[in-house]
């Protein structure tokens, strides 16, 4: 894909619409407004994140829901920052 292969392009625009609406859907159905995306799949993001944010938007009218990316690589660890920041902002 970064070296402009057509097929490649259409996979991560594909795979940038399915996370986008898996997202959503997990944002709708828990009520979350804040989202950090993380994992290796960020490396690639120049490949996919417009075609994410995109299909998100249009899916989302309102904006409400806002997002980060971590440059961590393990979606476990971006989970315990996030646990890390909510217990510090409440003491």
């Amino acid at each position: 894909a970064r070296n402009k292969n057509n097929e490649a392009i259409a996979l991560f625009d594909k795979m940038a619409k399915h996370l986008a609406f898996s997202v959503f859907n997990t944002a709708e159905l828990l009520n979350i407004n804040n989202i950090m995306l993380c994992g290796e799949m960020f490396d690639y993001s120049e490949l996919f994140l417009d075609t994410f944010y995109r299909e998100i938007n249009a899916l989302k009218t309102d904006k409400s829901v806002k997002f980060s990316i971590a440059d961590v690589k393990n979606a476990a660890t971006g989970a315990a920052m996030i646990g890390i920041n909510r217990t510090t902002l409440n003491f």
